[in-house]
């Protein structure tokens, strides 16, 4: 049976900030990966201990090197977002933050087969 898990996690209220989910393994369970990016989600998957090339470093066990985006290189999970027009609203186009900071900070606009044009106008 295919079909999307509805998840709350309890966040209205409480400000912009970012989400991190951990999927683990579990019988009947996939993730559906997407073909195309989608700004502001990125997929990681957990990897061996690794070594950073540098032989004075050995083995870390670092979240950075633990967690890498490689084995799913721009291929992020498939997701819903309730509030998606908030989190990739034309506001973000003036936001003064360039960084994933209390959300993705950046403006989406509508898909291209019904907006083909899309524009927006700064004053």
């Amino acid at each position: 049976m295919l079909g999307w898990i509805r998840a709350e996690f309890g966040l209205k209220g409480l400000g912009r900030r970012n989400l991190f989910l951990i999927v683990r393994a579990a019988q009947g369970v996939g993730v559906h990966l997407s073909p195309e990016p989608l700004a502001g989600i990125l997929g990681v998957q957990r990897t061996s201990a690794a070594s950073s090339g540098n032989p004075n470093e050995g083995v870390s066990d670092q979240l950075l090197r633990v967690w890498s985006e490689k084995p799913l290189h721009r291929t992020p999970p498939c997701v819903r977002l309730a509030d998606a027009p908030a989190v990739y609203g034309p506001g973000n186009v003036v936001n003064p933050r360039a960084r994933p900071y209390g959300g993705p900070n950046t403006w989406v606009s509508a898909r291209l087969y019904s907006d083909p044009e899309p524009w927006i106008e700064l004053r």
